[in-house]
């Protein structure tokens, strides 16, 4: 936090005020936290961003508000007849908050049902759970369109009609007055930006990484090999792949630049650069968001030799990761570098080098999350 006075120019360096030591929870009262914080006196200089950019600092995009989650996020029941028999997601429902902790069913045709990748699902590439999704879209030349509950009736999808109506109406009763005046409809809601309707479903491949954590991590999904939703034994297909806000992407059909662009986002280096940049809470560094994409990240190049190294090694741990079981732990982006340490070490290398970085032994061997 940074406090200054209006109307008046600020040389730096200026006096700095660090608080250090444990809390025993994160609402403290300030009479409390006193006793347990002791205080370090410095300078500060804001960060230096005098050079540009990498070239794609505006290439990436922040994935969809698919919010409130519960009114989307489902678990598939049974499937028949193109028809899925769906109730709110048991994982989402677990972590909603008043008032959107609803619980849903209904019957919806399978063309809605699409799969989206959390932010905490992500680990160094790959994930551990695809999640289903209703959505009421539809492609439309290199985007999609939203469709409204007269188009899904005069369409003949009267299950996505039902469940666009249910929700609609939830939608009405609980909003705050605030989205009332932002978003006259569910549908406004979802598209928040027009951040759904951009996406390009004819693009196949997706470069992920979590918007914020304090480590960055990173996952390539190709949507031409999306994997069914298995329930009863039969397999349910999605129709897509939608990006969701809590991610920042990049959609290409160049499979060597995704996983080039991944592994930069899998390094220790580049962890370790945004460090300085992220804002902390209680818990340590928190946002991520543009900060990877400040650094001389250069535009994938089919014909430089360390690019095609760094895509190489990021396509093999990806082919790598899909043969592993992780099981619930709580630990596995940890067990995954550790597994993954000299491939980890030697992304490190090359981007250094990519990225003109000096004292490369700085960079610590693992990184805990």
């Amino acid at each position: 936090m940074l406090i200054g006075l209006k109307d008046g120019a600020t040389k730096y360096p200026v006096l700095s005020e660090r608080y250090v030591g444990e809390l025993p929870d994160r609402n403290v009262k300030f009479t409390a936290a006193k006793v347990r914080l002791s205080t370090e006196v410095s300078e500060y200089i804001p960060p230096d961003f005098s050079a540009k950019p990498g070239y794609y600092y505006d290439k990436f995009k922040v994935g969809a508000s698919i919010f409130p989650r519960s009114l989307y996020f489902v678990d598939i029941i049974s499937y028949t007849n193109s028809l899925v028999a769906v109730k709110t997601s048991d994982d989402i429902y677990h972590i909603a908050k008043e008032p959107w902790n609803i619980m849903l069913e209904g019957a919806i045709e399978n063309n809605f049902l699409y799969a989206t990748l959390l932010a905490w699902k992500i680990i160094p590439f790959g994930y551990t759970k695809l999640h289903p999704v209703i959505l009421p879209i539809r492609e439309h030349f290199n985007g999609y369109r939203l469709l409204n509950s007269n188009e899904l009736q005069r369409t003949g999808f009267n299950g996505a009609e039902e469940w666009l109506k249910k929700t609609q109406e939830i939608w009405h009763e609980r909003r705050t007055q605030k989205s009332e005046e932002r978003f006259p409809s569910l549908l406004d809601r979802l598209n928040y930006n027009n951040l759904l309707t951009i996406q390009n479903p004819a693009k196949r491949y997706v470069v992920l990484y979590n918007a914020t954590g304090t480590n960055l991590v990173s996952c390539v999904i190709d949507k031409t090999s999306l994997p069914s939703f298995i329930v009863n034994g039969k397999e349910v297909k999605p129709k897509g792949f939608i990006v969701d806000v809590k991610t920042w992407f990049l959609e290409t059909e160049n499979e060597l630049e995704a996983y080039y662009l991944s592994a930069i986002f899998n390094s220790e280096v580049t962890n370790e650069i945004i460090k300085p940049l992220q804002p902390r809470g209680l818990f340590g560094a928190r946002a991520i968001h543009r900060r990877p994409l400040l650094f001389p990240i250069h535009e994938f190049d089919s014909n430089d030799d360390m690019h095609l190294k760094l895509a190489n090694i990021g396509k093999r741990c990806h082919e790598r990761i899909k043969t592993m079981s992780f099981g619930q732990k709580n630990n596995i982006r940890a067990e995954v570098r550790l597994k993954f340490k000299d491939e980890i070490m030697e992304i490190n290398q090359i981007v250094s080098e990519i990225l003109n970085l000096e004292n490369l032994e700085k960079v610590p061997t693992l990184f805990k999350d």
